[in-house]
């Protein structure tokens, strides 16, 4: 009774932080299960219904102490087990089933279906997943629009960057371009030949165009 009250202040006290749906409910109707709420001496209580029509308290399923063989854990051949308040930090409503993979590695079974119980409220800038979309809540979903118009600033950036490179490139080129022209010019004035200084400008790692190029712009 204490760790179902203790249950109840947590989630009171998250549910003034954000709009909360309640994580059994959500892991019944996940598994394709029937959830309702029925009146009991102790006051309402969440049930699954299960396949066998056998009805089970939503807590008690969802913590793996009923119902097992229906679980995600059993029903995805993983083995099942539950754990104590302890030793379940992820956990916010106690004791927590965890399914055990191959590798021996025991993962909390809500985190391994990746459940967000989360309540869908639009205009809260965050898009819960399977409850909100871009067309029943815009504002939290960016849709094809906002996607178009991130493209679009993309190419722009692109472009921009291409058109920077090739101006730089070519200015460099130029200036290539005019080192290869002085160095000829003062070679050919020393007495050099035409093959001398072709063979001296490509062991400085020159290629043939280059030199063949800047030969025939100072012809012109």
């Amino acid at each position: 009774m204490k760790k179902i009250i203790l249950i109840l202040i947590i989630l009171i006290c998250i549910s003034q932080v954000y709009a909360m749906r309640n994580p059994s409910a959500v892991y019944c109707a996940e598994m394709g299960y029937e959830f309702n709420v029925e009146m009991t001496e102790q006051g309402e209580i969440g049930i699954c219904i299960l396949p066998n029509d056998e009805k089970v308290a939503a807590w008690d399923f969802l913590q793996g102490k009923a119902g097992q063989e229906y679980s995600y854990c059993t029903q995805e051949g993983y083995e099942l087990k539950t754990l104590s308040m302890e030793k379940c930090p992820d956990s916010f409503w106690g004791d927590c089933a965890v399914c055990v993979l191959t590798d021996g590695t025991e993962v909390e079974i809500t985190k391994l279906m990746n459940l967000t119980f989360q309540e869908a409220v639009c205009g809260d800038d965050f898009c819960v997943p399977g409850e909100e979309n871009y067309q029943n809540c815009p504002q939290d979903c960016p849709g094809p629009k906002s996607n178009i118009i991130i493209i679009i600033l993309l190419l722009l950036i692109t472009i921009t960057l291409i058109s920077f490179m090739v101006y730089f490139i070519s200015i460099k080129r130029k200036e290539q371009l005019l080192e290869l022209q002085d160095y000829i010019m003062n070679t050919r004035s020393r007495g050099y030949t035409y093959p001398q200084i072709k063979t001296a400008l490509i062991k400085d790692g020159y290629t043939e165009k280059q030199i063949e190029k800047a030969f025939e712009t100072l012809r012109k």
